[in-house]
């Protein structure tokens, strides 16, 4: 009897130790989500509340380009979206959430609204998915919130300074590098030659009015050119919210010797956390590009759109 029960036990040790690897690797996949969210959204936007010892997570769904989050929450009602991970998330389950107005006000969209994220976990395949689930959300505000009023102002904006009324800026033409994906992360760098700040600004400006782009994780620029007027090098960089990359771009605009160029390398983040690799990528993504251009030494040029 006892040789016929031992198959079982030692089957049952091992469904017990596989199921304890799952649950390590749903834990790892959870942190790496959150702390994405976390480098996203700011600390007015997404809040941690231990409660019980099972953290409550909780976003103002707010619109895509809102960065007075106090002023934002104070014009209109807020979207509110609260989840909770179970330890088998994203492998069996999906999170537990709610979703509510801050108000209390009864909304029948909401009921739709919570079948569509449960359609979209099914489509995800067991991957996470909340960073899709806030992207969907935002596209359905104008559905379900009021219209917001504009926020008023302690006084009028000065008025320009007359020689920029007269000012024009020639968009630089934009090259656009091939994307590729590590991980589920895809990453696409972008350049423009420029003489100005203005043309920085004015190619950063012009990549936001593509949708595929702005919808990106992160957008990381630097820009590094020679202002001949004053005899200077002018450089900056934008994070834009993954610490430490713009930094990285612009040593490397630096080292190279590159000079009145502006790149931008998009990110769109795919669950998994890929650690320094990231800053790899951002950094090639971009030596890549310069190098097609021809403004740094080991490429030639590539195409322009």
């Amino acid at each position: 009897l006892g040789l016929r029960l031992r198959p079982g036990l030692r089957l049952g040790l091992g469904l017990r130790l596989g199921l304890g690897l799952m649950e390590d690797e749903d834990k790892e996949e959870q942190e790496a989500e959150l702390e994405a969210l976390l480098a996203i959204f700011d600390d007015g936007e997404l809040s941690v509340h231990n409660e019980g010892g099972r953290p409550r997570h909780s976003l103002r769904v707010l619109p895509e380009g809102d960065e007075d989050t106090a002023a934002a929450a104070a014009a209109a009602d807020v979207l509110l979206l609260d989840w909770w991970y179970p330890v088998d998330y994203p492998s069996v389950s999906a999170p537990d959430y709610s979703l509510r107005l801050l108000s209390g006000r009864s909304e029948p969209r909401l009921t739709a609204l919570r079948a569509e994220l449960d359609e979209l976990w099914v489509d995800a395949d067991h991957q996470v998915v909340l960073y899709t689930w806030i992207e969907h959300l935002r596209s359905q505000l104008d559905d379900i919130l009021p219209a917001r009023q504009e926020a008023p102002t302690a006084a009028p904006p000065a008025a320009p300074e007359p020689a920029a009324i007269y000012e024009v800026v020639v968009l630089p033409e934009i090259v656009h590098g091939e994307p590729f994906t590590d991980r589920r992360s895809t990453f696409q760098a972008h350049a423009a030659v420029v003489s100005s700040e203005a043309e920085v600004f004015a190619v950063r400006e012009a990549l936001m009015q593509n949708g595929k782009i702005a919808r990106a994780t992160h957008n990381i620029a630097a820009w590094r050119l020679f202002d001949e007027h004053r005899d200077v090098v002018i450089h900056d960089n934008d994070d834009d919210g993954e610490t430490a990359a713009g930094g990285r771009m612009a040593e490397l605009l630096a080292l190279t010797g590159a000079s009145n160029v502006v790149v931008v390398v998009s990110r769109w983040y795919g669950g998994i956390h890929l650690g320094p690799d990231r800053f790899k990528h951002i950094n090639n993504a971009a030596r890549a590009i310069l190098e097609h251009m021809g403004i740094i030494a080991g490429g030639k040029k590539g195409k322009k759109g």
